[in-house]
């Protein structure tokens, strides 16, 4: 009986110790030349960082400090595009500082592309409502005559 209690649980530690190996990221690649070869991926923790002052990188696992919430900048001088609260609740705000507001219009889409709202921009800030959207990660893109000012993901957490 001990000596199948004993291969029991040496089992479920090779079982466990197998799987622990696995890794589940965002995205990733692998390149390799004559020089050598670069495996990475996104969406792991840090376990090492490397800085010579001007470039920093870091090794690991998931960095969950970190959230970039800008997708794109502006395309346009002179506009400036802010989107807060990020992360939300409830509804975000768009913020734009510009002359004229004249051909400004913004889409929110949802984490798969889908069009969940299009609508004109008439004012400094504009209100979008989230309430009745799950929680879950979408996009807000501002435009200016149909070209593209910024991009910004945002979170919604309730």
């Amino acid at each position: 009986m001990e000596k199948l209690l004993s291969l029991f649980i040496l089992s479920l530690c090779i079982t466990f110790s197998i799987n622990a190996q696995e890794l589940v990221s965002n995205s990733g690649a692998y390149f390799s030349n004559s020089s050598g070869s670069l495996a990475w991926s996104v969406g792991e923790a840090v376990i090492a960082t490397i800085s010579d002052g001007a470039d920093t990188l870091t090794q690991g696992f998931h960095q969950s400090r970190f959230v970039f919430t800008d997708i794109s900048e502006s395309q346009i001088e002179g506009i400036s595009v802010s989107v807060f609260p990020n992360p939300t609740a409830n509804d975000i705000s768009i913020e734009i500082e510009s002359t004229d507001f004249k051909g400004f219009s913004y889409t929110l889409l949802d984490q798969h592309g889908k069009l969940l709202q299009n609508k004109e921009i008439t004012d400094k800030i504009t209100e979008v409502d989230m309430l009745n959207h799950p929680a879950a990660t979408y996009y807000v893109s501002v435009y200016k005559d149909g070209i593209s000012v910024k991009t910004i993901q945002i979170i919604k957490n309730y």
